[in-house]
């Protein structure tokens, strides 16, 4: 709900930094209109101080500075979704290495499992093998 349903606002908005560095806002605004008001006037101002102040109605100095802190968080957004991306990338030739590994590992067990069960045939024919040799023998 706005302060007036029709008014008129002329203001200015001026920055001033203390010694302590804090900000300090000196504001000098003025309203006319031909109609009540029909809004809790704190509220209203407080809306109306914010629509100026998101505007660029400021000085030039607070103005550049806003600016290039927006560009230092862009900036620092772009880095951050690079980083993400190379991590994702790495992550994914990490995954791939892995699967490799693990089918190499794989393989490489199976080609175990026919050796030593090969050489555990060989074993038993062998011991056959023998155990025939010494009956005869006998």
């Amino acid at each position: 709900m706005s302060l007036f349903s029709n008014y008129q606002a002329k203001g200015q908005l001026k920055f001033f930094k203390s010694n302590d560095d804090d900000q300090k806002l000196n504001i000098s605004i003025g309203i006319s209109s031909n109609h009540e008001m029909n809004s809790n006037l704190y509220e209203s101002i407080s809306n109306f101080l914010e629509t100026l102040l998101i505007g660029d109605y400021i000085n030039e100095d607070t103005y550049s500075e806003r600016k290039e802190h927006e560009k230092e968080e862009e900036i620092a957004l772009k880095l951050h979704e690079k980083a993400l991306k190379e991590q994702a990338k790495q992550q994914a030739k990490y995954m791939k290495e892995q699967e490799k590994l693990r089918k190499k590992t794989a393989k490489t067990t199976e080609t175990t499992r026919k050796l030593l069960r090969s050489l555990h045939h060989f074993t038993i024919h062998m011991i056959q093998v023998v155990t025939s040799i010494l009956y005869e023998s006998i």
